[in-house]
């Protein structure tokens, strides 16, 4: 971890592993943690200490699914992630491209507020990204808000989280 702007970042070691399947590029000649690729500018006086990191079997795992599995997780807490948190990460990507693609081919409506307030709150909540995937997840089901309004809140949603939610679309 390292300091920027008085922030925690990470920053991940990927000298000898080709990482851009995860859109993490390579570093850069003259960068300052040579054989590694940091989130932002350090700050100067800033300490880094660097974590070992291996890369999970990436044998036809979409990074996004990966992307969400981890996503799952409290950004305070170590992750471990097994076949089995990818693989159902994969499924609900899987499930909600395929109900935005739907929404996409009938008429947008405004934003649905209270589900909009809702993820804002509990990203605004110390980044609490699995509550916030938890409401995305009940906009997903509910029936009761217009097609319109979910695509467009789940595409206001997907700005943040990048899970290339809308990928499905145009393809029905």
């Amino acid at each position: 971890m390292g300091l920027r702007l008085r922030r925690r970042v990470l920053t991940t070691a990927a000298h000898t592993a080709d990482h851009g399947w995860l859109g993490i590029p390579p570093m850069e000649a003259g960068d300052p943690l040579p054989g590694a690729v940091g989130v932002g500018n350090l700050t100067s006086g800033a300490s880094v200490g660097v974590a070992a990191w291996s890369s999970p079997q990436t044998a036809g795992t979409e990074p996004a699914a990966l992307r969400l599995a981890l996503l799952r997780r409290r950004y305070r807490e170590e992750a471990h992630l097994g076949p089995e948190a990818v693989s159902a990460a994969a499924a609900d990507l899987a499930r909600w491209r395929d109900r935005v693609a739907a929404w996409a081919t009938g008429p947008s409506r405004p934003i649905h507020a209270p589900y909009a307030e809702e993820t804002l709150a509990a990203l605004c909540d110390d980044l609490d990204v699995p509550r916030a995937l938890e409401v995305l997840d009940g906009l997903m089901d509910d029936e009761d808000v217009a097609p319109g309004a979910r695509l467009e809140t789940v595409l206001q949603l997907d700005q943040i989280l990048a899970l290339e939610l809308p990928a499905a679309i145009g393809t029905r």
